[in-house]
């Protein structure tokens, strides 16, 4: 619609202007200098017209502005509209001349028998690719001059694409596999008029990523080491589990799945640098814990994650290949889990040394040579009551001898875990893999010790045993490999004609990858000779090598035939299979988890609801003037021509860059209950929360999208060919937004954590570990540090209690344990919003931070001094012990470097009441302004204490808060217990909505429901 509009003139009084509806409405909410009727109002016109007004009004009159251009969208949003019709949906002629033209194009190529099918597919993507860009722009250009609302659309940025008008109206064109990968199949029929079959399993190929099935044949390891065929695992069933490390746990199966008949290839893998293979029949799409080696694919340069099998290259002309799998990389070595063994060193002696035929008439008959392992066993030998006595028999012949020489519980134990059995018939003990850890690297080293052989190999070492037991050896391998990560090679058989009087076969293997030699001395304690050999002989080498690793060499077709799958209660999904690989499902329950992790989310945050305009804190958090986060908080500092209490837009990033400025934050609130306007900050409506407004829900939904979004593989571009690359399993797919799950599910194994100190001190060195981690000592406490994971420090580094160490996710449940619940805050939201952006996935964070806020908030009482109406190991919400606090006898005030070593009285900036002030908070106190606080000398009767989202109702001093949550029966009898009282009326909705009546008439008013 054309309107006529007189504007007024200096010169000649009005001037009459032709222009629309839009172009008035949008005037009348401008200033005058800015009134423009003939604004092109698109995208790009807006975003011109934003940066204008940034630079021509007051951070009043711009939020003012905003707002009116927001009421007037809303409005017109809801009150008008556009038509469609067929004619909209159709291709106009000259875009069907050029879709016509590229269909008999790809005809004549489909029509040239003399072409292989791969070679008719290239020359197809060129010709199409070619052309894509033509038909997009016919089909744009075209729907502008018809003023097709599409087109429209785009136009304006307020829905849609080019490419999603060109599916609409002229066809897809090119689409993309599971694997981004351009499918030589064009489809040339709009969404309007319809796809055929082909083309219908062409585009939704795209859509179907993440597909994992394996044979139903594949043997998945069982916690108890057993295996069992994927077809035969039930619901219930505990298997093994892994990090990304390789590092093994027991898992519960919680879902199995028929896939049917799947097309499947065969997958061989050589074991370190050994001739030794490895095999797994699995579809393309199936992936294992690997990397990929080449620079330039989707998953090159990234640390182990679960890559497709297909994702990588065979070269079989050179024998390379880019796809790298990471094997079982075995227990930790720390463990405690399982029986502690003492016999376990005499049953290795035993078996690696010793006949227990019947000849031996019942005696136990120990030979060696080796006088140092004797010497070394004598004292473990003695603690049972045993010596060794020498035998008149054999030249190097000891009698296993008890006190009395009686057959006493030593004896006895030997007879029926090993029995009397003839050399070529032995077998470890069955109950091995109950043992724990210790015990069985104990039993190895016995039977390495006397039947084993440590020898130089070139520069390196080599560690070899043989036995002409087959089935020992068999079970020592498997032993080796499942329970310590340490991969041997195939074994060798040499038969009766290796010797005169040999009547069986001799088996054996070695271990001569450096690292499985590294990791064989650091577990297994040798004793006599051969420990001082490989003490001598070995080549240092890390734990984690990239050479240490099964490398894909052969991929041959099977064909269509029957598969499964399994899920794991995991948050990496990650299970064993027995031939070593770690599998992995990342896509069976997306949905499902991301619905359950936003309702955490919100139950965490729901009580962040606005209940007064201004707190009246001069708290703020510091963050850099250019984050772009920082637009619509409120600035609690002066900084240049920006004011304490101006709302922050994107003029002050860029006059300050990266200064740090302090901004009010719901981090650092001080209302009586919920959170103030001033805090929360100019929200998505443009203009300051109301009293009412449930900033908390909001924020939480808003976060949970963006998660349920990332846990999602199929893109909302059904496969359709966009010329970028697919990089979102850079991070591992699944297990990136796990990570994200985690810090909010804070789970006793907390993946990829940074190792945090637990005390002030100096870093007096790193250790490697055997099981592939590291440990930085400070002050004479160990601190762990994963495998594969960058240390920051060194020695003679200072470091404090909760400084980060190393690379990884601060674990939050830590970091607000030696920092404080303030700290915490701050130290999470960062982190949260570096998880978000490590997946490719956008995150406000102001959002977090109000998630923050609901999500850390309780403390732990310590002594029957702590607040009022709490008894020892209460866990108390925060927010209500520091509005009712009052600072103990004893409190001084001090500037910040003369308190260190003291305990805060009263918050400052994020810190909470109770954080001990080191030289880092000191520092960062006055750095800030802050040049006098309240502190004690004694630490509070309380200890801060991060609760997970699932548990953060269940804490609630509100029984019918609880109602809401998890774990009701528990609550409810607690509750009940301490006489637990309820509020009708309150910041939560979940009483009000219990009680039914008079629900939130009171909400814009208090913001109580």
């Amino acid at each position: 619609m054309s309107l006529c509009v007189f504007a007024n003139s200096s010169q000649v009084g009005f001037n009459m202007l032709h222009t629309t509806c839009g172009q008035v409405l949008v005037n009348s909410t401008l200033p005058k200098e800015l009134q423009d009727y003939s604004r092109v109002i698109d995208k790009k016109g807006m975003n011109d017209l934003m940066e204008q007004l940034q630079q021509h009004t007051t951070p009043d009159e711009f939020r003012d502005t905003i707002q009116k251009l927001f009421t007037t969208g809303h409005q017109s949003a809801h009150t008008s509209g556009f038509s469609l019709s067929i004619k909209s949906l159709e291709a106009q002629p000259a875009l069907k001349v050029k879709l016509d033209d590229l269909r008999k194009r790809v005809n004549i190529i489909l029509a040239q028998k003399n072409l292989t099918t791969e070679e008719q597919g290239e020359m197809i993507k060129n010709i199409v690719g070619a052309r894509t860009k033509d038909v997009e722009d016919t089909t744009f250009n075209q729907g502008v001059l018809d003023k097709n609302p599409f087109a429209t659309q785009v136009i304006s940025g307020s829905r849609g694409s080019r490419p999603d008008m060109r599916s609409l109206v002229a066809g897809d064109l090119l689409v993309t596999d599971h694997r981004n990968r351009v499918i030589p199949m064009p489809i040339l029929s709009s969404y309007s008029k319809g796809l055929d079959p082909a083309e219908y399993w062409a585009g939704s190929y795209g859509g179907r990523k993440g597909t994992i099935c394996l044979d139903e044949n594949t043997e998945v390891l069982l916690s108890d080491y057993s295996s069992k065929k994927i077809k035969d695992i039930v619901v219930g069933d505990r298997v093994l589990g892994s990090d990304a490390q390789g590092c093994i746990s027991s898992v519960l199966v919680r879902a199995v799945y028929n896939s049917g008949e799947q097309l499947c290839y065969s997958y061989s893998f050589r074991v370190n640098w050994s001739s030794r293979l490895v095999t797994l029949v699995a579809t393309d799409s199936h992936r294992m814990l690997a990397r990929l080696k080449g620079k330039n694919d989707t998953y090159a340069g990234a640390k182990y994650s679960l890559i497709p099998l297909g994702a990588g290259k065979l070269y079989p002309k050179t024998g390379k290949s880019t796809y790298v799998a990471i094997p079982a990389h075995g227990e930790d070595l720390r463990s405690k889990l399982g029986k502690n063994e003492e016999f376990a060193l005499l049953v290795g002696l035993m078996l690696g040394d010793d006949c227990l035929a019947p000849s031996t008439r019942g005696r136990y008959i120990f030979s060696c040579a080796d006088k140092k392992l004797l010497r070394d066993v004598a004292g473990y030998l003695s603690s049972f009551g045993v010596t060794l006595h020498k035998s008149f028999e054999k030249q190097y012949g000891y009698v296993l001898c008890e006190k009395d020489g009686k057959d006493g519980p030593v004896k006895q134990y030997l007879k029926e875990v090993m029995g009397e059995t003839l050399a070529h018939n032995k077998e470890l003990p069955k109950d091995v893999y109950s043992w724990n850890i210790n015990s069985a690297a104990r039993l190895v080293s016995g039977l390495f010790s006397t039947g084993g052989s440590v020898y130089r190999r070139g520069k390196g070492c080599s560690i070899s045993f043989a036995s002409t037991s087959r089935k020992m050896i068999d079970q020592l391998r498997r032993l080796l490999e499942l329970r310590f990560g340490i991969w041997c090679s195939d074994i060798f058989a040499q038969g009766t004609e290796r010797d005169a009087h040999a009547t069986h076969s001799l088996y054996s293997f070695t271990i001569s990858h450096s690292v499985a030699v590294e990791k064989f001395y650091l577990a297994i304690p040798l004793v006599g000779v051969k420990a001082n050999k490989l003490k001598k002989f070995r080549v240092k080498s890390k734990a984690q090598n990239s050479s240490y690793c099964f490398k894909m060499v052969s991929k041959e077709l099977v064909g269509h035939i029957q598969t499964r799958d399994i899920e794991v209660d995991s948050s990496n999904h990650m299970f064993l299979l027995a031939n070593g690989l770690v599998s992995g499902n990342s896509t069976k329950f997306a949905v499902q988890e991301a619905g359950f992790f936003g309702k955490k989310l919100v139950q965490a945050a729901h009580r962040n609801v606005v209940t007064e305009k201004d707190c009246g804190t001069a708290r703020g958090i510091s963050v850099p003037a250019n984050d772009p986060d920082n637009v619509g908080s409120i600035l609690a500092g002066n900084y240049g021509p920006y004011k304490l209490g101006q709302i922050v837009d994107g003029r002050i990033g860029k006059t300050l860059g990266d200064q740090e400025i302090l901004v009010r934050s719901p981090i650092t609130c001080q209302a009586k209950s919920g959170l103030c306007s001033l805090c929360t900050g100019v929200r998505e409506t443009g203009a300051l929360p109301s009293i009412g407004d449930n900033v908390g829900v909001a924020a939480a939904q808003a976060l949970a999208e963006r998660i349920s979004q990332g846990m999602l593989n199929v893109k909302h571009t059904g496969g359709r060919a966009t010329g970028k690359e697919d990089r979102k399993g850079h991070g591992g797919g699944m297990g990136g937004v796990a990570l994200i799950k985690q810090m909010t599910e804070i789970p006793s194994s907390f993946k990829n954590a940074a190792t945090l100190a637990s005390v002030d001190g100096i870093v007096q060195g790193v250790t490697t570990l055997p099981q592939g981690g590291s440990t930085i000592s400070v002050g004479g406490v160990e601190h762990y540090v994963p495998p594969d994971t960058g240390i920051k420090v060194k020695a003679g580094d200072r470091v404090e209690t909760g400084d980060i160490m190393t690379e990884g996710i601060p674990n939050p449940a830590e970091i607000v344990r030696y920092r404080g619940v303030g700290d915490g805050r701050l130290v999470f939201t960062k982190a949260f919003k570096d998880a978000f952006r490590a997946n490719d996935m956008p995150a406000n964070r102001r959002n977090i931070e109000i998630l923050s806020r609901g999500l850390i908030n309780h403390v732990r009482v310590t002594d029957t001094d702590g607040p009022e109406g709490a008894l020892p190991d209460d866990l108390i919400e925060y927010g209500n012990m520091e509005r009712d606090y009052k600072p103990r006898h004893g409190t001084v005030a001090k500037k910040p470097k003369a308190a260190v070593g003291m305990y805060l009285e009263r918050p400052d900036l994020q810190y909470s009441i109770g954080t001990k002030i080191n030289h880092r908070v000191a520092a960062d106190l006055e750095k800030h302004g802050v040049h006098e606080i309240m502190a004690h000398a004694d630490a509070p009767s309380f200890e801060p204490e991060m609760v997970r989202d699932i548990e953060n109702l269940a804490q609630s001093p509100d029984w019918q808060v609880r109602l809401g949550g998890w774990g009701l029966e528990k609550g409810i009898i607690e509750a009940t217990v301490r006489s637990r009282d309820s509020k009708e009326h309150s910041t939560s909705f979940i009483p009000g909505l219990a009680r039914a009546k008079d629900f939130g008439q009171d909400l814009n008013a208090s913001g109580i429901y």
